[in-house]
């Protein structure tokens, strides 16, 4: 079982309140994981590892993501659009929009 608790360790993303530093520490988990590539580009269909190492990003992107948060990426298709979904939806920026 060794290494399945270092996820439970971080905490979920909750929105924007905890986006900052959840953002730093996925970065970290995913590099130690080797799959940080996968929030930086699209799986290459035809590559069956580059498919398998997204899988496993994503579903470990989307199991340290609070339930209420899945409308954001529920669409999502890869690791990297459940990334930039995320970001676009917290990231506190000039260029943040309100929607509704």
């Amino acid at each position: 079982m060794a290494g399945s608790n270092s996820m439970m360790s971080i905490e979920k993303l909750t929105g924007r309140d905890n986006w900052a530093s959840w953002s730093f520490v996925m970065k970290a988990y995913l590099q130690h994981e080797d799959l940080y590539e996968c929030i930086l580009k699209e799986p290459l269909a035809t590559d069956p590892n580059s498919v398998k190492q997204d899988i496993k990003a994503k579903s470990k992107l989307i199991l340290l993501v609070d339930p209420i948060l899945y409308v954001h990426i529920q669409d999502a298709e890869n690791a990297k659009q459940v990334w930039e979904s995320l970001a676009k939806a917290f990231e506190d920026s000039g260029l943040t929009r309100k929607v509704g």
